[in-house]
């Protein structure tokens, strides 16, 4: 009746042998139960650790993703990860294979991801967290420096530093190229007849022409009304 307190001593001689057997069974029920209740106390340590988890992530602007290291299925999203996830459907895999920045499109709009991955134990397991930093707003900055320090702000073409720096590597490289200067004409008397406004519409449209040059022409603007264009033999 599963009740391994009782003893026996009326079967003779297999009264000691069926009273081991009843010892050894109790001793593995005891430890079967112990060992259920150990994990019923992992599971409810871990749906604890899971609750904090998502609670201190809940408000940070990080992405944070664990998975399994064996199977590849995830262990853990915080708010800001499951959100992400809506909108890339394909994001573990992304994480899982890119080893560089990953683009995700949110709102219409391209948003950079930074990931950061790092070993960890999980659930005694091997697992892999991966933390996604959002540098959009920082390389959009940076877009921004280079558009200024490389490209004039009135027509939008290389300014003199690009021009030069692309002029001096291709000595440097030994690379066949053709060089062209460009002085526009009576910039000085439309300035000066027209006002500097259509002189800088002069400018601009001077640049949009010589941009159609060539496919492979790097135009410049060296000066007020002066440009390089630099292009292949």
């Amino acid at each position: 009746h599963g009740d391994y307190q009782q003893r026996v001593d009326f079967i003779g001689e297999f009264s000691d042998a069926f009273n081991r057997m009843i010892c050894q069974l109790d001793a593995r029920q005891k430890a079967l139960k112990a060992e259920i209740e150990d994990s019923k106390k992992k599971s409810e340590a871990l749906e604890e650790t899971n609750i904090l988890l998502s609670a201190i992530t809940a408000g940070i602007p990080q992405g944070i993703v664990v998975l399994s290291n064996k199977t590849g299925c995830p262990l853990f999203m915080n708010q800001t990860a499951r959100s992400l996830q809506v909108h890339c459907e394909n994001l573990l895999r992304l994480l899982r294979e890119s080893a560089d920045d990953i683009s995700i499109i949110v709102n219409e709009s391209v948003h950079i991801y930074s990931v950061q991955n790092y070993s960890v134990r999980w659930e005694e397991k091997g697992a892999t967290a991966y933390v996604l930093y959002d540098i959009s707003e920082e390389r959009r900055q940076i877009q921004e420096l280079e558009q200024c320090a490389l490209y004039d702000e009135l027509t939008g073409v290389r300014n003199r530093y690009a021009g030069m720096n692309i002029l001096k590597s291709r000595i440097e490289d030994g690379q066949p190229f053709v060089l062209g200067f460009i002085d526009l004409d009576n910039l000085k008397y439309v300035n000066d007849e027209m006002g500097h406004k259509e002189g800088d519409r002069y400018i601009i449209r001077a640049a949009e022409v010589l941009n159609k040059f060539s496919d492979d022409a790097v135009i410049s603007r060296i000066g007020g009304d002066e440009f390089m264009v630099l292009t292949q033999r």
